[in-house]
């Protein structure tokens, strides 16, 4: 995809946009909010996403958080007879 003159990535956006969505519970209808939410963020932060590099959520934002299959499992309890 083409870049954005003088601004993030295409792919920067929708990582980051992604990461709002997943960070906001994954709700349904909110996506152009999302996707400006990211841009906004990618353009007023210096040095963030600008060609595909990483950027740390804003503080309005929670972080997503590590998907159930990669968290520590907690020890398997025995059923009491």
């Amino acid at each position: 995809m083409a870049n954005l003159p003088n601004g993030p990535s295409y792919e920067a956006i929708a990582k980051r946009a992604y990461e709002i969505y997943v960070a906001q519970g994954r709700p349904e209808g909110r996506a152009a909010e999302h996707w400006k939410q990211a841009e906004a963020e990618l353009r007023r932060s210096p040095g963030a996403l600008y060609r595909g590099a990483a950027v740390a959520p804003a503080a309005s934002v929670t972080a997503p958080t590590a998907p159930a299959a990669q968290a520590p499992r907690p020890a398997a309890r025995r059923a009491r007879a």
